[in-house]
């Protein structure tokens, strides 16, 4: 296949994002058009320092070098809602992990620079000038010519060193991971200790779908379910099949992982995304939730859920009340839920079922 490397050899920073320096992050913010190209350099024969278009690097990606991001579109789209375009779309070629790698580190990079902001200090030096006096009197042009500027004393310079630049952190950086604990622990601040510690796991190679969203309509006469009258070996086919499907579309499983807790929130938890509200679910009524996504040593995804249940904390603390009857009557609502939420037990049917 085709040998590629990306345009830098480290994720983008919170302090810098995709420059080298924050400096050069605060220019390209104040100079318009600035953000980064999304281009991918080298190539097995291509030089380092030419430049490759994302269709050229995935040929069988966009057919007849068409539907890239590049191509001229008579309606503007950002080349953000582009690539997520992309990786939402049930075709193959979109859903291999050479794809999704590419993707995803594009995509990176443009949510690391739309994010970034400016900070600047109120007093620059010790004469007590305001920063927002200096920035009426200055253009874009000043501020290039301060990063060249070796006069520590010009008005440009004082500017550069009062301002600096940040940007939110990747998901999978250890940035974002403090970040999200501290959120964690403002949830835990506000309401209390969580209720409920949920773990949902998605078994890939049972799913179905995982082999549906690649393969559906490859051959315009779609997926066939399997038989239940099948055989052994054709059992053991079809697992061996399953498997080399997960491996090989990892952006299928995704989209399964992404399907199922969407459908666990809304249906199951009864959590209202849009009102950002709870209604009665499988838990009773969800005041909050949060949750963590990681992936298992067999490369699939599972969630860690952290849960708030309305009235669960107050329950919580009558088993500790003084009075002893409270406590009993308290333990014995807690025990029931708890047998409630918690079980393993298979539905049995009331009428006898027939073929």
């Amino acid at each position: 296949g085709a040998i590629y490397f990306f345009s830098s050899g480290s994720d983008p920073t919170r302090e810098t994002s995709v420059y080298k320096t924050s400096k050069e992050l605060v220019m390209a913010l104040l100079s318009e058009h600035s953000a980064p190209t999304l281009t991918i350099h080298g190539g097995e024969y291509v030089g380092h320092r030419e430049v490759m278009k994302l269709e050229n690097v995935f040929p069988t990606a966009f057919p007849f070098g068409s539907g890239g991001p590049t191509e001229k579109r008579r309606n503007q789209i950002s080349n953000e809602e582009k690539i997520r375009h992309y990786l939402k779309l049930s075709l193959p070629q979109f859903m291999e992990s050479e794809f999704v790698l590419v993707a995803n580190f594009l995509l990176g990079r443009i949510l690391s620079y739309g994010t970034a902001i400016m900070k600047c200090r109120p007093i620059i030096d010790e004469h007590g000038t305001a920063v927002g006096d200096l920035i009426g009197q200055m253009s874009t042009e000043d501020i290039k010519n301060a990063i060249e500027d070796e006069n520590e004393n010009s008005t440009s310079s004082k500017l550069l060193k009062a301002v600096s630049a940040s940007c939110k952190s990747l998901g999978h950086t250890k940035e974002a991971a403090q970040q999200a604990r501290r959120r964690c622990f403002a949830l835990q601040d506000h309401f209390g200790m969580h209720s409920l510690f949920v773990t949902i796991t998605i078994d890939d190679e049972c799913s179905f779908r995982v082999r549906l969203y690649p393969y559906a309509d490859g051959n315009g006469e779609g997926v066939p379910l399997p038989p239940l009258d099948s055989s052994e070996a054709e059992c053991i086919a079809d697992l061996t099949l399953r498997k080399r499907v997960r491996r090989k579309y990892p952006g299928a499983c995704s989209l399964e992982f992404q399907s199922a807790m969407q459908i666990a929130l809304e249906c199951l938890f009864g959590w209202d995304p849009g009102r950002q509200k709870g209604k009665r679910g499988i838990f009773g009524k969800m005041e909050a939730y949060c949750r963590a996504d990681e992936e298992q040593g067999r490369s699939t995804l599972h969630a860690h859920w952290l849960v708030w249940i309305q009235n669960f904390g107050h329950l919580r603390r009558l088993m500790f009340a003084e009075d002893e009857k409270t406590q009993k009557i308290a333990r014995a609502s807690y025990i029931a839920y708890i047998n409630k939420v918690m079980s393993a037990a298979q539905c049995e049917f009331e009428a006898e079922v027939t073929r």
